[in-house]
């Protein structure tokens, strides 16, 4: 989730209200973890089990506020290294589940340690890219379009163009 100081307001507002529905939606054992870009890269808490964690977890994210720039390229590196380490735990364990990132965005990124040709290569790809999905949401005018579709193509995700007004219908999309 994109909390630079560009999704300052309604934006903001609503991309966490959108995303705190999306976790309700989920099943209460289905996992989630959500990581917050802007200067840096930061890993929200509590993690983990939807129905032991989505109370704290709504709690928290509405005491966001919007600052900074947007490190996108460390994140969605991140996220996909978290994914697949969860894979590796899980299919340890016998486990066989899926496994989908989204990344909402409202720009471009101003300030991530890697490139976009270094986050490309973290990417998981390939015809059948068993490994994480990753659904972009293009969030408003100013949102990068072409490289938020080219990160959900390289894993099979989906690509999504949304608004502060459309995006709790976008989620619902994804959930389905």
């Amino acid at each position: 989730l994109d909390v630079s100081q560009s999704m300052a307001g309604k934006k903001l507002k609503n991309a966490i209200d959108g995303t705190v529905n999306f976790i309700h939606r989920l099943g209460k054992d289905d996992q989630v973890y959500v990581y917050l870009f802007n200067d840096t890269l930061q890993e929200l808490q509590p993690d983990g089990k939807v129905g032991d964690v989505s109370e704290t977890l709504t709690k928290t994210l509405k005491g966001l506020y919007a600052s900074g720039n947007t490190a996108l390229y460390d994140a969605v590196c991140q996220g996909v290294k978290k994914s697949l380490e969860l894979e590796k735990a899980d299919q340890a364990k016998g486990e066989d589940r899926l496994y989908g990132m989204e990344v909402l965005s409202d720009g471009d990124d101003t300030n991530s340690q890697i490139t976009e040709n270094d986050m490309f290569r973290c990417l998981p790809s390939g015809e059948d890219v068993k490994e994480v999905k990753i659904f972009t949401i293009s969030y408003g005018e100013d949102a990068n379009q072409d490289l938020l579709l080219r990160i959900a193509n390289r894993t099979n995700g989906k690509t999504y163009v949304s608004d502060p007004e459309s995006i709790d219908e976008i989620y619902l999309s994804i959930s389905a």
